[in-house]
């Protein structure tokens, strides 16, 4: 989404009715009731993605990233394999 408000060059009322039409499930209850009530006209994409990153990431996240590389070994094609480390690098 960071590429799409910086192509669009979205003020922060865009950038507030955006997410709150595309997330669903979980994502969609979660911006509903942090930012439900905020003034669509201050609330700034760096804002949502701080509090996004916050709430949806695990603390471990970086080491099981870790883990994941060091386990990683090849069983099948090269492809394969590098679409494996594509995900994790994501």
């Amino acid at each position: 989404m960071d590429s799409y408000f910086a192509i669009t060059s979205a003020e922060p009322s865009l950038i507030f009715h955006y997410p709150n039409t595309i997330f669903i499930n979980e994502v969609a209850t979660w911006f509903r009731y942090n930012f439900g009530k905020v003034d669509p006209t201050i609330l700034t994409w760096a804002t949502v993605k701080a509090a996004l990153l916050d709430y949806f990431v695990r603390s471990n996240h970086m080491r099981r990233l870790r883990d994941q590389w060091a386990e990683a070994h090849q069983t099948g094609s090269v492809q394969k394999y590098h679409s494996y480390f594509a995900r994790i690098a994501m």
